[in-house]
């Protein structure tokens, strides 16, 4: 399709033990910017109907819509609609979405402030535009392997784990990498592949003609042991890597993406690296989030490189697909331990993974690339952390193909390196690097001289998410297995600042309880639209999850 973005980022060129490599100057350094709410197709949107009995308008819209389309063009309430705003072209997506291309002139902001006044229309929204959330190395690299490279993965202790011969052994596990595509014949990626989709070009194969995708496919899953590039998180174990290319030129619409989503749940993925996103929310993109998760999949995404914006000032916008509750949003470390200074730190954070930082080569990642079937390069980002979580997950999910999602994350949680200084409470979490630094030999083994924290256990709430404004309120469940023991709710904002606290009595505690918020904060004001983690203390357990407030 050949959708470019405006704006490209700025690199910077290091000589490292004899290869040359490119790597993204900071944030604020960069010639370019994130995609923000107002990036998107300008010729299109997104559009999702209600469901109303046999296809008909709502009462008493049917005769004005149809005077005003033209009589005899409306066959229908909706094709009235579409006559009615101008619309050159409809492809039907995935969750009973359409993609409205405008005719010309038509204008996105006018056209979606119409469609959301007709009873009609669930929700209209822009194509919004999405970005890999990595640098881009544009020139030539040595595919030379420098021995001790690869010190993320003795971070993470994935190493050991193939030291010891610990690698889980069973069925197949399938890592969906949706993003540029991946390079089919690397040395490294090629007996890992299945088939995938290509979502960009037709008639296309997934083959990756940027590399972020194959960079990204490499650290989760490059081939161990063949005395050849690199060892990916996987190992030994079964992993296959499966190609899905939403993005072209580092760019994507949602409208792709969640059609990508969708085939890879679909297409047996157990995982989903998602290594981009934008500041727009999209409720058709957590639609295809929700559809994964909901069939099983592990969802993974980067939290964001735009901690600070190109003049060196905080900006840390919330970062979508990773803000969601059901993905798994990965912060960045350095190899010193301590968050990257890009790396986006807010309340979504579940856990960190080594990203990597700029100023030489022995502080990034390395990974394969698709310049030629031997090709590496060195780069950092929260692109690179993603695909660390993926792989952990994908080992799990081998060791036991009975864990759902919200065991994966519960796994990766407990036994995750507290590696953090600013931990919000005694359980240790971090509202920069979540839960800590994943630790795949700690999730797999459980060794004797690790007690977990009494943390991860996922509470629930519903409705998620809920519509305070509109005289909604959200229900918090207090597990029946805990009746009789005094309860605490706390709810923070996206800095980790406590905003309201329910405290319930013991006696007043019993099966199937739940405590109620109305989405306003202790001084009885509405809080804005976003995402709010909360605690739910009941004895000596502790529970948490995220409540997302859409007005």
């Amino acid at each position: 399709m050949g959708r470019r973005r405006a704006g490209t980022f700025g690199f910077l060129l290091l000589l490292a033990a004899g290869a040359i490599v490119f790597a993204s100057l900071p944030a604020w350094a960069r010639a370019g910017r994130l995609p923000g709410p107002y990036d998107y197709e300008k010729d299109a949107v997104l559009v999702k109907f209600r469901a109303w009995p046999q296809d008909q308008m709502h009462p008493g819209q049917n005769q004005a819509l149809d005077m005003q389309a033209g009589g005899a063009e409306a066959a229908s309430a909706r094709q009235a609609l579409r006559v009615l705003h101008g619309v050159a072209q409809k492809q039907a997506l995935p969750f009973s979405c359409e993609h409205w291309r405008l005719a010309e002139g038509g204008s996105v902001p006018e056209t979606l402030k119409l469609l959301k006044q007709s009873p009609l229309v669930e929700y209209a929204e822009p194509n919004y535009q999405r970005a890999a959330l990595a640098p881009r190395a544009d020139g030539p690299n040595d595919p030379y392997y420098q021995s001790g490279a690869q010190w993320w993965l003795e971070h993470i202790q994935a190493d050991r784990l193939f030291a010891e011969n610990r690698v889980p052994q069973g069925q197949e596990v399938v890592i969906a990498v949706l993003d540029s595509g991946i390079a089919a014949n690397h040395e490294d990626l090629a007996a890992r592949l299945v088939p995938g989709k290509d979502f960009i070009n037709p008639n296309g194969t997934a083959e990756d003609e940027d590399g972020h995708g194959t960079h990204v496919a490499g650290i989760a899953g490059a081939v161990a042991g063949n005395s050849a590039g690199i060892a990916g998180v996987a190992c030994g174990a079964p992993v296959k890597l499966m190609p899905v290319k939403i993005m072209q030129d580092r760019v994507g619409y949602d409208s792709d993406i969640a059609q990508g989503i969708r085939w890879a749940a679909d297409h047996g993925a157990r995982v989903l690296n998602l290594s981009f996103g934008s500041e727009a929310m999209g409720r058709y993109l957590e639609e295809a989030v929700d559809y994964a998760y909901n069939r099983g999949c592990v969802l993974v995404g980067a939290a964001g490189n735009d901690a600070v914006n190109e003049y060196g000032q905080p900006y840390n916008p919330k970062i979508y697909p990773a803000a969601y509750g059901k993905v798994i949003a990965v912060a960045a470390c350095t190899r010193a331990g301590v968050r990257a200074a890009y790396s986006e730190f807010h309340d979504y954070v579940d856990l960190a993974a080594p990203g990597g930082d700029d100023g030489t080569t022995a502080e990034m990642i390395i990974s394969a690339y698709a310049w030629s079937p031997a090709s590496y390069v060195y780069q950092f980002g929260t692109s690179m952390a993603a695909p660390i979580v993926s792989g952990t997950a994908a080992l799990l999910i081998i060791q036991d193909p009975t864990r759902s999602p919200e065991a994966v994350k519960e796994q990766m949680v407990i036994t995750a390196d507290k590696i953090g200084t600013l931990a919000q409470d005694a359980d240790g979490w971090d509202r920069y690097l979540g839960w800590g630094r994943v630790n795949a030999y700690q999730a797999l083994t459980h060794t004797l001289t690790f007690t977990p924290a009494p943390a991860g256990r996922q509470a629930y709430n519903y409705p998620n998410p809920f519509q305070p404004t509109r005289g909604e309120s959200t229900c918090i469940l207090i597990p029946a297995a805990d009746n009789g023991q005094a309860a605490t709710l706390r709810i923070f904002d996206s800095l980790g600042y406590l905003l309201w606290t329910k405290d319930v009595p013991a006696a007043q505690v019993y099966p199937g309880q739940v405590i109620s918020w109305d989405g306003r904060d202790k001084n009885g004001d509405w809080v804005a639209n976003g995402v709010y983690p909360f605690v739910l203390e009941v004895g000596d357990k502790v529970y948490r999850n995220k409540i997302a407030v859409l007005n």
